[in-house]
């Protein structure tokens, strides 16, 4: 029992040799906000383990093992097929989803043409809306005095009126092969949700929700 007090004794001047060493020059108040900001750097270090992905490639990621994150979520245009397995870890989620592009542009109103090219050779007459009590007028075409033999107006396609189309989702492909998944078993790879789905592959149209528009592929129980 003496022997460890007396080795208790000689480690302890061994650590403050070393903090004297390390600290020499510093205040106190300064020495102890280094030594508080070691020991935070080392406990951050042994904090849990978290799943390394690598890509995207080709739009592909692919997430594996552990390594750099718990929260697998990525969205397209970047990434397009996400791949999960092998994982030492469990995840809080894996997610992808991706949305479509802004509306295409209203169509652009057409209007009379000369059969020649030559917009000299007819006479059109833009629309007038109604005003003042007055009937509305639609565009009308004449062929000019003096045109060639044969010239004509043509009219634009009769087309009926319509606004912008949404444009249809990415289509996005989620793969999570984790047979020995087992949320009884820590680092299973089983993915713990809390307040979210665990496992989502989701793809909205560009102007409404069009429902789930993505491949999704779970093999774990």
């Amino acid at each position: 029992m003496m022997t460890r007090v007396h080795w208790d004794v000689a480690e302890s001047r061994l650590v403050s040799g070393w903090l004297k060493q390390r600290f020499l020059g510093l205040s106190g108040f300064a020495a102890i906000a280094a030594i508080l900001m070691a020991l935070t750097l080392f406990v951050g270090s042994t904090g849990p383990a978290e799943a390394t992905c690598t890509g995207p490639s080709g739009g592909v990621e692919t997430c594996a093992g552990a390594g750099t994150q718990s929260d697998i979520s990525y969205t397209a245009p970047g990434v397009t097929t996400l791949n999960v397995n092998t994982l030492t870890i469990d995840p809080s989620r894996i997610s992808l989803t991706g949305s479509g592009a802004s509306p295409s542009a209203a169509t652009e109103v057409q209007h009379y043409t000369c059969s020649t090219g030559n917009a000299a050779d007819c006479v059109i007459t833009p629309e007038k809306p109604a005003q003042n009590g007055n009937p509305a007028v639609a565009e009308s075409c004449a062929v000019a005095s003096g045109a060639p033999a044969g010239t004509s107006c043509v009219a634009p396609p009769v087309k009926a009126a319509g606004g912008p189309s949404g444009n249809s989702g990415p289509t996005l492909v989620v793969n999570y092969n984790q047979p020995t998944a087992n949320t009884n078993t820590p680092n299973s790879g089983a993915v713990i949700a809390t307040g979210t789905i665990g496992v989502l592959g989701a793809s909205n149209a560009g102007r409404q929700l069009r429902g789930i528009d993505a491949c999704l592929r779970c093999s774990a129980p």
